[in-house]
Protein backbone atom coordinates (compact mmCIF):
# COMPACT_ATOMS: atom_id res chain seq x y z
CA UNK A 1 0.00 0.00 0.00
CA UNK A 2 1.06 3.59 -0.67
CA UNK A 3 1.59 5.71 2.41
CA UNK A 4 0.06 9.18 2.48
CA UNK A 5 2.56 12.04 2.26
CA UNK A 6 2.04 12.90 5.92
CA UNK A 7 2.96 9.36 7.07
CA UNK A 8 5.00 9.57 10.25
CA UNK A 9 3.79 13.13 10.90
CA UNK A 10 0.59 14.53 12.31
CA UNK A 11 -2.11 14.22 9.67
CA UNK A 12 -2.95 17.66 8.24
CA UNK A 13 -6.36 19.10 8.94
CA UNK A 14 -8.90 18.40 6.17
CA UNK A 15 -9.02 22.12 5.44
CA UNK A 16 -5.28 22.21 4.74
CA UNK A 17 -5.52 19.25 2.37
CA UNK A 18 -8.51 20.64 0.45
CA UNK A 19 -7.04 24.15 0.37
CA UNK A 20 -3.66 22.95 -0.92
CA UNK A 21 -5.46 20.93 -3.61
CA UNK A 22 -7.45 24.00 -4.64
CA UNK A 23 -4.44 26.32 -4.64
CA UNK A 24 -2.53 23.87 -6.81
CA UNK A 25 -5.16 24.37 -9.53
CA UNK A 26 -3.94 27.92 -10.18
CA UNK A 27 -5.76 31.25 -10.30
CA UNK A 28 -8.50 30.32 -12.79
CA UNK A 29 -9.21 26.60 -12.56
CA UNK A 30 -11.58 24.99 -15.00
CA UNK A 31 -14.84 23.74 -13.52
CA UNK A 32 -13.89 20.18 -14.50
CA UNK A 33 -10.69 20.47 -12.44
CA UNK A 34 -12.68 21.59 -9.44
CA UNK A 35 -15.22 18.83 -9.98
CA UNK A 36 -12.33 16.36 -9.99
CA UNK A 37 -11.99 17.33 -6.34
CA UNK A 38 -15.66 16.45 -5.80
CA UNK A 39 -14.65 13.64 -3.46
CA UNK A 40 -13.26 16.38 -1.25
CA UNK A 41 -16.69 17.99 -1.20
CA UNK A 42 -17.97 15.13 0.93
CA UNK A 43 -15.74 16.50 3.68
CA UNK A 44 -17.82 19.70 3.66
CA UNK A 45 -21.15 17.98 4.37
CA UNK A 46 -22.37 19.16 7.75
CA UNK A 47 -19.16 21.14 8.32
CA UNK A 48 -19.72 24.69 7.09
CA UNK A 49 -16.61 25.85 8.98
CA UNK A 50 -14.48 23.67 6.70
CA UNK A 51 -15.89 25.47 3.64
CA UNK A 52 -15.40 28.82 5.41
CA UNK A 53 -11.73 28.02 6.04
CA UNK A 54 -11.13 26.86 2.45
CA UNK A 55 -12.90 29.89 0.95
CA UNK A 56 -11.08 32.22 3.34
CA UNK A 57 -7.75 30.69 2.35
CA UNK A 58 -8.55 31.19 -1.32
CA UNK A 59 -9.55 34.80 -0.59
CA UNK A 60 -6.25 35.50 1.18
CA UNK A 61 -4.41 34.15 -1.83
CA UNK A 62 -6.49 36.31 -4.19
CA UNK A 63 -7.91 33.22 -5.94
CA UNK A 64 -11.29 34.77 -6.70
CA UNK A 65 -12.26 32.48 -9.58
CA UNK A 66 -11.44 29.37 -7.54
CA UNK A 67 -13.37 30.71 -4.53
CA UNK A 68 -16.46 31.45 -6.62
CA UNK A 69 -16.27 28.08 -8.36
CA UNK A 70 -15.89 26.26 -5.05
CA UNK A 71 -18.96 28.05 -3.72
CA UNK A 72 -20.88 27.10 -6.86
CA UNK A 73 -19.81 23.47 -6.46
CA UNK A 74 -20.93 23.46 -2.83
CA UNK A 75 -24.31 24.85 -3.81
CA UNK A 76 -24.56 22.41 -6.74
CA UNK A 77 -23.89 19.52 -4.36
CA UNK A 78 -26.71 20.81 -2.11
CA UNK A 79 -24.24 21.65 0.65
CA UNK A 80 -24.74 24.64 2.93
CA UNK A 81 -23.65 27.97 1.55
CA UNK A 82 -24.15 30.97 3.80
CA UNK A 83 -23.38 34.67 3.98
CA UNK A 84 -19.95 33.99 5.51
CA UNK A 85 -19.01 31.85 2.50
CA UNK A 86 -20.23 34.56 0.14
CA UNK A 87 -18.30 37.21 2.05
CA UNK A 88 -15.11 35.24 1.43
CA UNK A 89 -15.82 35.31 -2.31
CA UNK A 90 -16.43 39.08 -2.25
CA UNK A 91 -13.18 39.47 -0.31
CA UNK A 92 -11.33 37.27 -2.82
CA UNK A 93 -12.46 39.53 -5.66
CA UNK A 94 -11.28 42.55 -3.70
CA UNK A 95 -7.92 40.98 -2.85
CA UNK A 96 -7.32 40.20 -6.50
CA UNK A 97 -8.24 43.74 -7.61
CA UNK A 98 -11.50 42.74 -9.28
CA UNK A 99 -13.75 45.44 -7.80
CA UNK A 100 -16.41 45.15 -10.50
CA UNK A 101 -16.70 41.39 -9.98
CA UNK A 102 -17.01 42.01 -6.23
CA UNK A 103 -19.92 44.37 -6.92
CA UNK A 104 -21.55 41.89 -9.34
CA UNK A 105 -21.20 39.06 -6.85
CA UNK A 106 -22.71 41.20 -4.08
CA UNK A 107 -25.75 41.71 -6.31
CA UNK A 108 -25.80 38.01 -7.22
CA UNK A 109 -25.86 37.06 -3.53
CA UNK A 110 -29.14 38.77 -2.83
CA UNK A 111 -30.88 38.15 -6.13
CA UNK A 112 -29.79 34.85 -7.67
CA UNK A 113 -28.57 33.10 -4.53
CA UNK A 114 -31.18 34.53 -2.13
CA UNK A 115 -28.51 35.11 0.52
CA UNK A 116 -28.94 38.48 2.22
CA UNK A 117 -25.68 40.46 2.34
CA UNK A 118 -24.63 41.74 5.75
CA UNK A 119 -22.38 44.64 6.81
CA UNK A 120 -19.31 42.48 6.16
CA UNK A 121 -20.50 41.74 2.62
CA UNK A 122 -20.91 45.42 1.90
CA UNK A 123 -17.67 46.46 3.59
CA UNK A 124 -15.75 43.83 1.58
CA UNK A 125 -17.26 45.18 -1.65
CA UNK A 126 -16.53 48.76 -0.57
CA UNK A 127 -12.95 47.87 0.22
CA UNK A 128 -12.64 46.17 -3.17
CA UNK A 129 -13.76 49.41 -4.82
CA UNK A 130 -11.56 51.57 -2.62
CA UNK A 131 -8.44 49.44 -3.25
CA UNK A 132 -8.97 49.98 -6.97
CA UNK A 133 -9.54 53.71 -6.64
CA UNK A 134 -13.26 53.41 -7.36
CA UNK A 135 -14.37 55.58 -4.41
CA UNK A 136 -17.58 56.74 -6.09
CA UNK A 137 -18.81 53.14 -6.34
CA UNK A 138 -17.88 52.43 -2.73
CA UNK A 139 -19.90 55.43 -1.56
CA UNK A 140 -22.89 54.36 -3.66
CA UNK A 141 -23.14 51.20 -1.58
CA UNK A 142 -24.13 53.14 1.57
CA UNK A 143 -27.68 53.86 0.34
CA UNK A 144 -27.90 50.29 -0.99
CA UNK A 145 -27.09 49.01 2.49
CA UNK A 146 -29.81 51.09 4.06
CA UNK A 147 -32.34 49.98 1.45
CA UNK A 148 -31.59 46.38 2.45
CA UNK A 149 -31.90 47.28 6.14
CA UNK A 150 -28.20 46.76 6.79
CA UNK A 151 -26.69 49.34 9.10
CA UNK A 152 -23.31 50.63 7.85
CA UNK A 153 -20.48 50.16 10.32
CA UNK A 154 -17.33 52.24 10.78
CA UNK A 155 -15.42 50.16 8.22
CA UNK A 156 -18.09 50.92 5.61
CA UNK A 157 -18.02 54.63 6.31
CA UNK A 158 -14.20 54.66 6.13
CA UNK A 159 -14.14 52.76 2.83
CA UNK A 160 -16.77 55.04 1.31
CA UNK A 161 -15.16 58.23 2.60
CA UNK A 162 -11.68 57.89 1.08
Amino acid sequence: PISPPWCGMARPAPTAVVLSDLLALGPNPAAKDLQHSQASLAAYAGQPKLATAALGGLAKQGKAAAAKQLLELLRGAQLEANVIHCNAVVDAFGTSGQWLDAMKFLDEMSHAMKIAPDEISFSAAMNACARSGQWQFASQLLPAMRSQRVEPNEICYNAADR
